[in-house]
């Protein structure tokens, strides 16, 4: 079945981009996705609009692996949700883990919360920066920041390897904030609503770490289609054979020194239409 066109690029370079698709090796194919404003609504956080394009992978034994900067718990509970139970990426790339293994089984990648926390507070002090921190907001006020439910806004602040905050300074302290912490070995990224203070690592450098474990243990060249929304999600993109922004109320979308497939439509409408025209590729339904 032939579906229409869900990108906004011209048809040469939709074709280049898609062009790894076509490869006449065998291939299995993983889709690597953020959450809040890509597969989750960012006003609402429904899924609800990707659930066809959901089903089909799920049919089509295709993995989904979230890469969020959400918590472990927040992870678990939404995959319950989704019906789905393949390792997945949290806090911007900190930690992998590995469902039905030991409950412990993850990857570190980043840094522990403690070594973040103390380095901000140390920071703090020296430069009077003025910013708070997700660890120091009471869950009411996490919910009137998010609209999150109670309960989700609970799950949000059970951080492990990242602190989510408000910066309320000038853009000059801003940036030698971020110099400083780049001295103190962290990173600083600008997510749909925080900025979230990492470790030295990437959604990008996790997923293909990812990709790694999965092709050791198939066998099989894995072809990696990632969707993202925000500057948080850069590093994922570039290291995706197939890279897609999906559309997002909030900004334009952001810069890069490398093509991207736009989405004509907003969050999970959006990437449900491009997932479907993927997978309606991969299974050798749509020509160019």
């Amino acid at each position: 079945m032939k579906l229409s066109n869900p990108f906004t690029n011209s048809n040469t370079e939709k074709k280049r981009l898609l062009e790894p698709l076509y490869s006449q090796a065998p291939y299995g194919l993983v889709i690597a996705t953020d959450l809040d404003g890509t597969f989750l609504d960012h006003n609402n956080y429904s899924w609800k609009p990707a659930s066809p394009a959901l089903e089909k992978l799920k049919q089509e034994d295709i993995p989904l692996i979230i890469n969020t900067s959400k918590t472990r718990e927040e992870v678990i509970k939404l995959q319950g949700e989704l019906g789905i139970t393949y390792p997945f990426i949290i806090e911007n790339g900190s930690a992998i883990f590995f469902p039905g293994e030991q409950e412990s089984s993850h990857q570190l990648l980043g840094s522990e919360i403690t070594f973040i926390l103390e380095t901000l507070a140390t920071l703090k002090e020296r430069y009077d920066f003025k910013f708070t921190g997700i660890s120091e907001w009471s869950v009411e006020y996490l919910v009137e920041l998010t609209h999150l439910d109670p309960e989700s806004a609970r799950l949000a602040k059970d951080r492990k390897f990242s602190e989510a905050i408000l910066w309320q300074d000038s853009d000059e302290k801003l940036a030698l904030f971020k110099d400083q912490l780049k001295e103190h070995k962290l990173n600083c990224l600008q997510g749909g609503r925080f900025l979230h203070i990492i470790g030295l690592c990437n959604k990008g450098e996790a997923m293909l770490a990812l990709l790694q474990r999965r092709e050791q243990e198939t066998g099989m060249r894995q072809l990696s289609v990632a969707l993202g929304d925000s500057a948080n999600d850069i590093e994922m993109l570039a290291s995706a054979d197939i890279p897609i922004w999906v559309k997002t109320p909030k900004h334009d979308y952001p810069s890069t020194d490398f093509p991207v497939l736009c989405c004509q439509s907003y969050g999970p409408q959006g990437w449900n239409e491009a997932v479907e025209y993927i997978l309606n590729i991969f299974s050798k339904e749509e020509k160019f």
